[in-house]
C-alpha cells in the first residue's frame, strides 16, 4: 500500500489540512468549476475520498464541525480564578497562585 505523503506523483500531501475546513471547500470547488476538473481526479490530487468530493460539491457552504462541551479538571476553579481577575487586575499570576493557595 503506498503512503499518501509518498505519492510518486502527486507529491507532499501532508499539509492538505482537515478535510471540513473552510479552505478545502473553497478548494474544491476551484478546481471542479474553474479548472473543470472531474470529481475522481479532484480527490486524487487533494488525498481525499471521492464520497467526500461529492458531499463537498453537493453542499451549498462549508461544513461546520461541531463538538459537544464537555467539563474539564479546570472547571471547578474557573469562578475562583475570574474572581481574582476581577479583584486583583494587575496582580501578576504568580502572587494570584500564592493567595489561592492559602
Amino acid at each position: 500500500m503506498l503512503h499518501v505523503d509518498a505519492h510518486p506523483k502527486l507529491g507532499n500531501l501532508s499539509n492538505i489540512g482537515p478535510v471540513n475546513s473552510v479552505e478545502n471547500w473553497a478548494e474544491v470547488r476551484v478546481l471542479l468549476h474553474r479548472e473543470g476538473l472531474s470529481q475522481q481526479e479532484i480527490a486524487r490530487r487533494l488525498g481525499i475520498s471521492r464520497n467526500t468530493v461529492k458531499n463537498t460539491v453537493a453542499s451549498s457552504e462549508p461544513s461546520e464541525y461541531k463538538r459537544p462541551r464537555v467539563a474539564t479538571s479546570f472547571d471547578p476553579f474557573r469562578a475562583r480564578i475570574r474572581a481574582l481577575l476581577v479583584d486583583y487586575p494587575d496582580m501578576p499570576a504568580s502572587v494570584r497562585l500564592a493567595l489561592q493557595t492559602r
